[in-house]
């Protein structure tokens, strides 16, 4: 029993609080070590004053010697009366409950009161690349708050989905898509929303009712209209992007005039998606558009390492192509719909 507590243990130390900080300071009780050794200092101090006369009574000493000599002779490290295997037990029971738990998780009575603008995390998914320390918490941006529910959209990029897989094998032409169709609308609501959110969060996680309409501000070509649909997870469309993301900041083109952007839209990649079909903008990018475009593209210098294409749910052109979010902030770039994207997932939390 002692090993398999040793080994939950250890594995859950960085979560559990007792092992955050000093376990052998103004100890007045017993104390589980991730080996299972069970010690309670004042106890040792009060049975062996032959001991604290030569070590003294601190803690840190005490527990010491008992490792090194006393249980050789045959010292108790606590009290005889205390039910061991009752402590034992509980320790690992909640040794285990902590790996299930993040110290950065959001309470529902902070997303009832976080505003927008604001961070907060809710669900878990693979961040940094290294599966065998488990998935991340999953970091939020608030984009609106009714009281009742808000509106999250995930900090970093958390994958590189393409928005379709549907194409002409032949020609490697892609099919025409709407939302309602696409294979990314479809992943994000099955693999992503089951592997992301455990079934209590799940349960809160809203349907709402999404438009999908062609925005004709930005494109003259004919497109097919994509009709309403019910999601769970989804990404933002351009519309919602100008609602939620004010272009608060400005640099100068070649001709001096303004090019206006969203601060905030500038975010960057996990590792994970990095390595699964997302991009971020490099020095190579940052040098060739400089020479392709003039010296105001230096500005790109300052938006290495920030990602570019993060999928947006409007499409353009004849249904193939699709809006993005580009390194800058600026928006809106296009993308081929079978091509690799970045995304940013976003849901509605019920708070009530």
């Amino acid at each position: 029993m002692r090993r398999l507590f040793r080994n939950i243990l250890l594995a859950a130390v960085v979560f559990f609080p007792i092992f955050m900080t000093n376990p052998l300071s103004a100890m007045a009780a017993p104390v589980v070590y991730p080996d299972g050794t069970i010690f309670d200092a004042v106890y040792y101090e009060a049975n062996n004053p032959d001991v604290v006369a030569v070590v003294g009574s601190s803690a840190q000493a005490l527990y010491q010697h008992y490792i090194l000599y006393g249980r050789i002779e045959g010292r108790l490290p606590y009290d005889p009366k205390l039910d061991a295997d009752a402590l034992l037990q509980q320790t690992m029971e909640n040794a285990t409950l902590s790996q299930t738990l993040r110290a950065t998780d959001t309470t529902i009575e902070n997303l009832r009161t976080a505003l927008p603008g604001t961070f907060v995390t809710y669900g878990v998914y693979e961040q940094d690349n290294v599966a065998e320390n488990g998935m991340e918490p999953i970091e939020w941006r608030v984009l609106e708050n009714t009281g009742d529910s808000v509106l999250l959209m995930s900090r970093y990029v958390l994958d590189g989905v393409p928005y379709s897989n549907a194409y002409d094998t032949y020609a490697y032409n892609p099919y025409d898509v709407t939302w309602e169709t696409c294979n990314l609308r479809n992943w994000l609501n099955t693999t992503f929303y089951t592997t992301a959110f455990d079934t209590d969060e799940q349960s809160r996680i809203l349907t709402v009712k999404n438009s999908n309409a062609p925005n004709f501000s930005l494109s003259a070509k004919k497109m097919m209209y994509g009709n309403d649909t019910f999601d769970k997870v989804f990404i933002l469309s351009v519309d919602e992007v100008a609602r939620y993301f004010p272009r608060d900041s400005v640099y100068l083109n070649n001709d001096g005039q303004p090019i206006y952007y969203a601060s905030a839209l500038r975010m960057k990649a996990t590792p994970y998606a990095l390595k699964h079909g997302a991009s971020e903008w490099t020095i190579k990018d940052a040098k060739a558009c400089e020479g392709y475009h003039g010296g105001f593209y230096s500005i790109r210098y300052d938006v290495v390492g920030y990602a570019q294409k993060i999928a947006l749910r409007t499409l353009c052109g004849k249904n193939t192509t699709v809006y993005t979010i580009g390194a800058d902030g600026t928006s809106y770039g296009v993308r081929i719909v079978t091509y690799d994207m970045g995304e940013c997932p976003v849901i509605w939390v019920s708070t009530k």
